[in-house]
């Protein structure tokens, strides 16, 4: 937005191009969002190896609302048990509570939260990578 009242010429931002092409040039991304899985460790009965393995009946996955892993899970895990939070934090603790057997989010929130959370020690962060 500020770019567009002309307080700044230039901003770099997570920035869907599909949302505000009509007020913004865009120049080529520097950063090209991918979904990724962070997983419970907890969880023994299922193998989690990669996103296929979630559409199956039982399996337990959160999203957060409104986001490319919210649809992304509504097209292609009809057979998942879809459980939607609001904010980021909730999502992160379904995976950390293990109320969740994996959460599916932005590949650079996955791996910043895998890494900076002590808590994630019962997590595991597949390297597998998928949508957009």
């Amino acid at each position: 937005m500020i770019v567009i009242v002309g307080k700044f010429d230039a901003a770099i931002s997570g920035l869907a191009e599909e949302d505000h092409s009509p007020h913004i040039l865009f120049s080529c991304p520097y950063w090209k969002v991918r979904l990724q899985i962070l997983r419970t460790r907890r969880e023994t009965r299922f193998n989690i190896a990669s996103v296929s393995d979630l559409n199956f009946p039982g399996r337990i996955v959160a999203v957060r609302s409104g986001t490319d892993a919210h649809e992304y899970a509504q097209q292609n895990l009809k057979q998942t048990f879809l459980v939607v939070v609001d904010t980021q934090e909730e999502l992160w603790d379904r995976v950390l509570q293990a109320t969740a057997h994996a959460v599916i989010t932005d590949d650079i929130l996955a791996q910043a939260f895998y890494h900076r959370s002590i808590g994630c020690a019962s997590c595991v962060l597949l390297s597998q990578k998928f949508g957009n």
